[in-house]
């Protein structure tokens, strides 16, 4: 018979590892604009994900920066991409 952990050990755990704030860098229709600003990151050695949204019904494609701990990270590192490129108006958010 496996343990079954408490819900106390479970939550700290939880805690720990939860770094779910991103750095939008842009949205866009075509999965092939979304792929060529993810390898301008990734020539900066920024790791950019796309993740598939819709926006007006239609299919849209979100290149954002994964992984940060809080909304200070996110913004250095959103303020960090903005100098190094000509990109503007980047945004933290926080997946729930």
């Amino acid at each position: 018979d496996k343990a079954i952990p408490s819900k106390e050990n479970t939550s700290a755990k939880l805690k720990k590892t939860t770094n779910n704030w991103f750095v939008n860098i842009g949205t866009f229709a075509s999965k092939k604009s979304a792929q060529r600003l993810q390898n301008q990151l990734s020539a900066l050695g920024q790791s950019a994900q796309i993740s598939t949204t819709s926006y007006e019904n239609k299919p849209a494609y979100r290149v954002q920066l994964p992984g940060f701990k809080d909304r200070e990270t996110a913004e250095l590192a959103a303020r960090q991409v903005m100098d190094k490129t000509n990109l503007n108006g980047l945004w933290a958010w926080k997946e729930e």
